[in-house]
């Protein structure tokens, strides 16, 4: 893994006001990420030394450990780049490729505990090796990023991984400690009790990229799961049924390509619309 810290030129900017050169520090991540998750009209969040310091040093100091899981579980996480960088507040981070290699980045501004790192930076990870390993679930268009099979697909290899590598629950996997464990049980039985509505509804808009689509994955309304991300439920639920069902260790579930996942996927959610 080689990590790439750039927030040394975001607090430079910061300071005074050159923006510029930060976005040229790392101008082809830039554009993707403007691109896709900000916005070049967009401001980026405004942080101290001390906060992005503590920040950075509370992912720098969980990445050996992490990547430790990984390697237990049979998966290298050589080919991977990591940046670190201070974001719009869109996105806590994702992956991409770039010239074939795994690119994951990571939004400092959206970290807050060790909990938040060890589990959405793992998350995080996940997609880098994904996509290096099939690129056909990459999107290269905003119609393709928000096309809702291929994020129950992704979201879900993600979030079930995740809980395997670390151990955790599968609530702290889909929420790590954003939410209070109060609220992730009231959320995880709203899910459940709608669980065959979200689940026609996956099967009926599969290649949907609409607002209603989108709000599945987005953290907008906690008084909605519709809008609060029950998307990651139901995809880490079908892949969980999928893994179980046909014996797939965490490299296994990785090597699965995109039409045999999606054959499945939509099996496990037929299999659930009439149960």
């Amino acid at each position: 893994m080689r990590i790439v810290d750039i927030t040394r030129q975001y607090l430079l900017a910061e300071k005074t006001g050159d923006y510029e050169a930060y976005l040229a520090s790392s101008q082809d991540f830039f554009n993707h990420y403007l691109m896709y998750w900000g916005s070049s009209d967009s401001s980026f969040v405004h942080e101290n030394e001390d906060e992005v310091n503590a920040k950075r040093q509370l992912v720098l100091q969980s990445l050996p450990h992490i990547e430790q899981k990984f390697l237990h579980a049979g998966l290298s996480l050589d080919a991977v780049e990591v940046i670190l960088f201070v974001g719009q507040g869109t996105a806590n981070g994702h992956a991409f490729l770039q010239n074939g290699k795994p690119i994951v980045w990571i939004a400092l501004e959206s970290y807050h505990s060790q909990q938040q790192v060890d589990i959405f930076v793992t998350h995080e990870l996940v997609h880098g090796l994904h996509y290096a390993q099939h690129p056909e679930f990459v999107f290269s268009s905003q119609i393709e990023k928000a096309n809702l099979g291929r994020q129950l697909m992704t979201e879900g290899v993600a979030s079930v991984l995740t809980q395997d590598l670390l151990g955790c629950s599968f609530e702290n996997a889909l929420w790590a400690d954003f939410l209070s464990q109060n609220n992730i049980a009231s959320w995880m039985q709203s899910c459940r009790y709608q669980e065959q509505a979200l689940g026609r509804y996956a099967l009926d808009h599969w290649i949907d990229h609409s607002g209603a689509a989108i709000d599945l994955f987005f953290a907008n309304n906690p008084h909605n799961i519709w809008q609060y991300r029950a998307g990651y439920y139901l995809g880490a639920s079908w892949v969980r049924a999928i893994q179980r069902q046909n014996h797939l260790m965490p490299a296994q579930l990785l090597s699965v390509p995109r039409n045999e996942l999606e054959d499945k996927m939509r099996k496990a959610g037929e299999r659930n619309r009439v149960s």
